[in-house]
């Protein structure tokens, strides 16, 4: 990836941001400071996640079927699951491919007992329904899980115009455990204004931008042999 930064990369920025303070993260030992950089690549991770939706770490997986009322998604899925972005069963009604399924907590789904139309609800790393299943095909969408940086040449997955905020968190979570309170708040006040920019980036993209999706997943038949197509109209 252009731009992208590796795990000892993101260590020496760290140590540069921390050298003037009382955290100086650069005297710490070298599991130490993977640690904080895995959790500061975790934090970004979910704020991404969180402010752009459905722009990073997606994937889609389609011909699923399900085993006893039951999909495995760390068997069926490519990537490791994060979370839920759609769910959908492939219909025969003329004139539609995909219909919409719902996904709810265990405790909604088990508030009917003979529901009238089709639950599903995730328990731990699994789909489950109480709804009888047999012979239905699924695709899901949903956000991945990035892996964590084990060796010095491990390339940090943050998309490069947000990396730079890997080293800010990872300084600020030195500077908390040390206890270097002025530190903290120091990073603290930049993170926020980080956030700030890139709350405004999501919502610019959100209002100049309109998708629509006019065809179905790869291998599932339907209009243009089965692709999809995004036309994006900017304003």
């Amino acid at each position: 990836m252009d731009g992208a930064l590796n795990l000892s990369e993101l260590v020496a920025r760290t140590e540069q941001l921390t050298q003037s303070g009382s955290a100086n993260y650069g005297h710490w030992d070298s599991t130490r400071k993977k640690q904080i950089i895995n959790d500061a690549q975790y934090e970004v991770y979910k704020l991404l996640v969180e402010t752009f939706e459905e722009v990073y770490f997606c994937d889609l997986k389609s011909g699923i079927t399900a085993t006893n009322g039951e999909i495995n998604l760390d068997v069926e899925l490519p990537k490791p699951f994060y979370r839920m972005i759609a769910f959908q069963r492939r219909i025969t009604i003329e004139g539609g491919d995909f219909a919409d399924v719902e996904v709810v907590t265990a405790r909604e789904a088990w508030k009917i007992t003979a529901p009238v139309v089709e639950r599903w609800f995730v328990i731990g790393r699994r789909l489950k329904t109480d709804w009888t299943v047999t012979g239905n095909e699924y695709r899901i969408a949903y956000h991945y899980r990035i892996p964590k940086l084990v060796e010095n040449g491990d390339e940090c997955e943050i998309p490069p115009e947000f990396v730079e905020m890997v080293p800010l968190f990872a300084a600020s979570i030195a500077s908390l455990q040390a206890k270097a309170k002025d530190d903290y708040q120091h990073f603290l006040a930049e993170i926020e204004r980080r956030k700030r920019e890139m709350r405004s980036a999501a919502s610019n993209r959100l209002m100049n931008r309109q998708m629509s999706v006019l065809a179905v997943a790869p291998g599932l038949g339907g209009p243009n042999n089965g692709r999809i197509w995004i036309r994006n109209t900017f304003t």
